[in-house]
């Protein structure tokens, strides 16, 4: 199973509520918020890969951003607004111990050099 060291990742935060479906009040909340990153996303889809707004399901064109783990995306946000935390562990969220969430690039800063996809994978391509 793929070991990923917390150290290793980089870390944006959030400058402006992410795009998505969620009520604006909770995307909200996600501001200032600082969270390990697995990776950057150019936005080109891999072949298998599709993206589905969270909320609805349904399936969104692709766009560049930042690949965070549900469950750390929310165990972060908890420790600012338990509330918004709340919304998305009754939402369903984490769907799975390494789903993930897209966060548009225009949404966050980097506060620790992220990687590229090419980059995390090659890093842990042999683990």
């Amino acid at each position: 199973m793929l070991q990923v060291n917390l150290e290793d990742l980089g870390v944006v935060r959030f400058t402006s509520a992410p795009r998505g479906g969620a009520p604006l009040l909770i995307r909200e909340q996600w501001i200032g918020v600082e969270v390990p990153c697995l990776f950057s996303h150019d936005g080109s889809p891999q072949a298998g890969d599709s993206l589905h707004d969270v909320v609805t399901g349904m399936e969104i064109p692709d766009y560049p951003g930042y690949i965070i783990l549900q469950t750390m995306a929310i165990e972060a946000l908890r420790k600012k607004s338990p509330e918004a935390a709340d919304h998305w562990n009754k939402a369903g969220f984490p769907l799975r111990p390494l789903a993930i969430f897209l966060f548009s690039l225009e949404s966050a800063e980097v506060v620790k050099p992220v990687a590229t996809r090419s980059d995390f994978f090659k890093r842990y391509a042999d683990a």
